[in-house]
Formats: C-alpha cells, structure tokens, sequence
C-alpha cells in the first residue's frame, strides 16, 4: 500500500509541475493497477451484466478511469473536463456508430448470402424435380421394355413350340409316307428287265 501512495504522490507533484504530462515516468517502480471491478463491494463476475444492470455499468465504467486520469481531470478546471467528457463521448458515439455500421454491412452481406443460398436452394430443387421427372419417364420406359420383351419371349418359346410340334407330327407323316412306300414296293413283282 505505502507504493500506491508513493506514485499517487509522485503523480500529483508531476501532474502539478508539468501541468498532468501523461508521458511521464515515475521514479518509482508503477505499482499494478486492480485486476477486477468491483460493484457493491464484491468483485464482477462473468454472471455480472453491463447491459441489463446498470450498477454493474457504472461500476465497470467508473473502474475503467486510472488512479493517473483520476489525478489529470483533478487538475483540470471545469470547462476542461466538460469538453474533454464530451470528446470521450464524441469518440465513443463515433465507435458504436462505426461498429453499427460494420454490423449493419455484416448483416447486409448475410441477408446477399442467405439469398444466394436460397436461389441455390430454388434451383437444386427444381434440378431434383427435374432429375425425379426424369427418372420417372426412364422406369416407366424400362416397364414398357420388360413388358415388350417378355411379351416377345413368350411369343417366341410359344412359336418355338408351335414350330416343335410341327416338326414332329411333320417327321411321323415323313415315317408313315416312307413305310407305306416300302410296302407299296414289297407288293410290286420284279419287271423284267429290258435288253
């Protein structure tokens, strides 16, 4: 503790010398700043809130300003730090509106890429509609082909058939024309034969 007394004394007999020079170094080692701000007493958590509690705002924002800034505004008159708050504010609404606008174009550059996505979507979708018409009409065309070529092969094993038996009863008309000419043959005499 003595240490922080030694560079806030250190800094207020600067800041009254040198008129609160902030590129000054003090002759004493600096002591650390705090690592945690606190709101009622109790340090902030990552449970803590800026946005929805504003103990927590005015305690992160007040925790925000050096034990150095708290000594270079002291020495400031009025005007000054009314117009030096004011440029803290200017900058700050000048962040927020440049972090808006990146936002902004951010979105915008999403809403161009979900609509490319949804085109995208469209026409893979009418791609696949297509591709289903498609198949539909080649398996409706593979079932007229099976039914023609099992209409064709059963139309050939019955003409083959057909053809078979035709054959058949073709070959016992040959055998029965055949024996009836041998008989006729047994039944002739012997001609004499002519010199």
């Amino acid at each position: 503790m003595s240490n922080i007394f030694k560079v806030l004394k250190a800094l207020t007999m600067s800041s009254s010398s040198s008129n609160a020079n902030p590129n000054h170094v003090p002759a004493v080692e600096p002591v650390v700043w705090r690592t945690t701000f606190e709101v009622n007493g109790r340090p902030v958590t990552i449970e803590d809130t800026v946005m929805d509690n504003e103990d927590t705002a005015i305690a992160v924002a007040r925790d925000m300003i050096l034990p150095r800034d708290e000594i270079m505004l002291a020495a400031r008159i009025d005007i000054e730090a009314v117009n030096q708050s004011l440029a803290l504010s200017i900058r700050a609404t000048s962040s927020l509106v440049n972090v808006a606008e990146r936002i902004h174009a951010r979105r915008l550059e999403l809403n161009t890429q979900v609509l490319d996505l949804h085109h995208q979507i469209k026409n893979l979708r009418n791609r696949l509609r297509d591709e289903r018409r498609h198949r539909n009409n080649l398996e409706r065309r593979n079932q007229e082909l099976n039914a023609r070529v099992d209409f064709w092969r059963d139309y050939v094993n019955t003409r083959h058939l057909e053809f078979e038996e035709e054959m058949e009863h073709m070959h016992k008309q040959f055998e029965e024309f055949r024996g009836m000419i041998d008989h006729q043959d047994e039944n002739i005499p012997n001609r004499p034969r002519t010199v």
